[in-house]
């Protein structure tokens, strides 16, 4: 029935407007879309009875980089902020110097 609505719709769209590109194109999006509905539905009934148990090695990586990610994040954060009050172009430069330093482990 959605196969017939699609194609229909853009028949009658092609045939007002005498171009059927737009149509070709419309009709390759709409089924697209279906197709990752039905997919995504059938996906989610598939897996929908499996319990999730965490693994202590995903438990151990999230320890491990929460906090460097957050630590980044707030070093970043600071010296953007630094770097827009200042006006001094020594002075962003160096700030500049750091947030490239951060990233170099």
């Amino acid at each position: 029935m959605l196969l017939i609505h699609s194609t229909i719709v853009c028949l009658i769209r092609g045939t007002i407007y005498r171009r059927f590109l737009f149509s070709y194109i419309l009709f390759k999006i709409v089924i697209g879309g279906k197709l990752v509905l039905f997919t995504s539905i059938y996906i989610t009934r598939l897996a929908s009875n499996e319990i999730f148990s965490p693994s202590n090695k995903i438990i151990l990586t999230t320890l491990i980089i929460l906090p460097a990610v957050s630590y980044i994040t707030q070093t970043v954060a600071n010296n953007t902020t630094t770097t827009s009050s200042n006006s001094s172009s020594s002075t962003a430069t160096t700030n500049n110097d750091n947030t490239n330093n951060i990233f170099m482990f």
